[in-house]
């Protein structure tokens, strides 16, 4: 009986071992792709940036677990050429009572609160029309990842209201709707991460707005949507 346990203990070892490497090693091509990527994005950008507005809508503070504060991240998105960017910090819009403050001492950063809040669509498609002053203006969209009572995550981007957290997904997703957020799915494939996953993203597949590929394990979410 005691050597059965200790087989059965080598193999659990083993095996967690194996599974380690190998995700180890899917990772770390996954790292590989991700650097490839982004260097081939840098060494087009100027390119881009004249064609396209630079967004991103997945950002983290200070004020949940990002390591930046709102006055890093608004530089950091100047030097970056982005047009638009929305700080999705976890269940809380705390970065969003210091704006006033990021205006008047960030010389250049300007917004309309009224937009943001109410004509979030309307700001990202004036941008076709409005190339002049995009080097000079970073949009700043009211935004949250919300944990829904199920354990997973909705991100919701331009809304007036942030609904309430742990309640159940469906309510907050026609909580966003009703206001005319964006409606997306944050890394749906890592579920360990509050991750959608596969049944909630064909539910409410006519509802979202976007799917992240590009987020905490970027290959295993496009493994994910084949």
């Amino acid at each position: 009986m005691k050597n059965k346990i200790i087989r059965y203990i080598r193999n659990v070892v083993a095996g967690t071992i194996i599974a380690g490497i190998i995700y180890t090693g899917f990772v770390a091509r996954s790292d590989v792709y991700n650097k490839e990527k982004q260097e081939e994005f840098i060494k087009n950008k100027a390119e881009i940036t004249q064609k396209y507005n630079i967004s991103s809508f997945h950002m983290h503070t200070v004020y949940s677990d990002g390591i930046k504060t709102i006055d890093e991240l608004i530089n950091d998105s100047f030097k970056e050429d982005y047009s638009i960017i929305a700080v999705s910090d976890h269940n809380n819009n705390n970065f969003f009572n210091i704006l006033e403050s990021c205006a008047d001492k960030e010389s250049g950063f300007n917004f309309d609160l009224e937009k943001v809040n109410n004509y979030t669509l309307k700001i990202i498609d004036s941008f076709d029309n409005d190339n002049d002053n995009k080097k000079d203006i970073v949009y700043l969209l009211k935004a949250s990842e919300i944990m829904a009572q199920e354990g997973v995550e909705v991100l919701g981007i331009g809304y007036a209201n942030k609904p309430d957290s742990y309640q159940p997904l469906e309510n907050i997703i026609n909580e966003l709707k009703e206001q005319g957020a964006l409606i997306m799915a944050p890394h749906p494939a890592v579920l360990i991460l509050g991750g959608m996953g596969e049944e909630n993203i064909k539910k409410y597949a006519d509802i979202l707005d976007g799917i992240e590929i590009n987020g905490s394990i970027p290959v295993s979410c496009l493994l994910f949507l084949q």
